[in-house]
């Protein structure tokens, strides 16, 4: 029974542990009209093209504030190659948010031309759900390094926290 316990320790401890979490959720134009859940404490990345090149510029994102926080927002220069430029390359711009409640909402950017008459339009839209569930684990803390040799009756003390469970 001993040796039984000890393997489901082992397995269960070896479980978690190869299972990743992903800690970002990297999107670009093709992720638009998409849904996407997180989990919360998750960082959301979006990366569009600059639309310059139409005397666009990007407008502020529209999301749930309550549900998102927007934590970076910066433009990137295009790479110039000397030796065979693109014309109208105005680079991308990149949004960085944080899950910060459970919820949903539609994380929507969109570009307008400043003129009297310029057109709005959207570059970005996706459904985003937030989960705040976490995944029951432990974490074996003792024996720390594996490959321990028990002989048959011996004993060995395993010991192990819960962070994700709650007593009942």
């Amino acid at each position: 029974m001993k040796k039984l316990l000890l393997g489901f320790f082992i397995f269960v401890s070896f479980a978690i542990c190869s299972h990743v979490y992903a800690s970002s959720l990297e999107l670009v134009s093709t992720d638009s009209g998409k849904s996407f859940n997180v989990t919360g404490g998750q960082t959301i990345k979006v990366t569009l093209s600059n639309p310059g090149d139409g005397g666009a510029s990007f407008d502020a994102p529209i999301y749930d504030n309550t549900i998102l926080q927007l934590v970076n927002n910066r433009h990137i220069n295009p790479v110039i190659n000397t030796a065979n430029p693109v014309v109208g390359n105005f680079g991308s711009d990149y949004w960085e948010f944080v899950a910060i409640k459970s919820g949903n909402t539609n994380l929507k950017i969109t570009a307008s031309q400043p003129w009297s008459g310029g057109g709005t339009t959207t570059m970005f839209s996706a459904n985003i759900t937030v989960s705040t569930t976490t995944t029951p684990s432990i974490v074996i803390t003792s024996p720390n390094n594996g490959g321990e040799s028990v002989e048959v009756g011996g004993k060995i003390e395993i010991r192990w926290m819960s962070p994700n469970i709650t007593s009942a």
